[in-house]
């Protein structure tokens, strides 16, 4: 087998998969398997488990966050689909929206939203340092630099959207 740009074309070709043989079959289904880096050295390499990301808890945030932008685009679909409806007059959707499932779906899709919006605050200070001149600004005024944006454009748009008046000087 011969892959050009691919990882295979590196290996020796004793070492790259065959048509099929049973012993080359064994091998990738061993629990250990071994690496040849170097002529004479020989690395044994135990092979990850399904289920690595829940050994630290650091790993199951990280893994958390990536499966929340899952539950974001299913967020922005199912929003979609509500304009749609509104659009062909939407009497059928409000009955829908006070089912139990309905009411679950939308919870479950909020706390991965907010997961996933806390998440992203707290890890863009380290991601994409915020800098004045030649000086770059700390992690945590960063943070409250933009949760305080979030905060503004949040009130902006719920003053749109609701008409409620909050900069009003009344």
């Amino acid at each position: 087998m011969h892959f050009r740009g691919g990882v295979l074309h590196r290996l020796p070709e004793e070492r790259r998969p065959g048509p099929g043989a049973s012993e080359d079959q064994d091998r990738r289904c061993a629990d250990e398997f071994e690496v040849n880096h170097e002529e004479g050295e020989v690395i044994r390499v135990k092979e990850p488990s399904s289920y690595w990301w829940l050994r630290r808890r650091k790993y199951i945030a990280i893994f958390l966050r990536e499966l929340s932008s899952v539950f974001i685009l299913s967020y922005v679909l199912l929003y979609l689909l509500i304009l749609a409806q509104l659009e062909s007059g939407g009497r059928g959707l409000v009955s829908q929206f006070a089912t139990v499932p309905f009411v679950g779906l939308s919870i479950t899709l909020l706390a991965f939203s907010l997961y996933h919006s806390v998440t992203w605050f707290l890890l863009l200070p380290r991601i994409q340092p915020m800098k004045i001149g030649k000086v770059v600004l700390s992690g945590k005024l960063a943070l409250i630099a933009n949760l305080g944006g979030l905060v503004v454009a949040s009130l902006l748009i719920a003053s749109l959207v609701y008409g409620v008046q909050i900069l009003s000087a009344r």
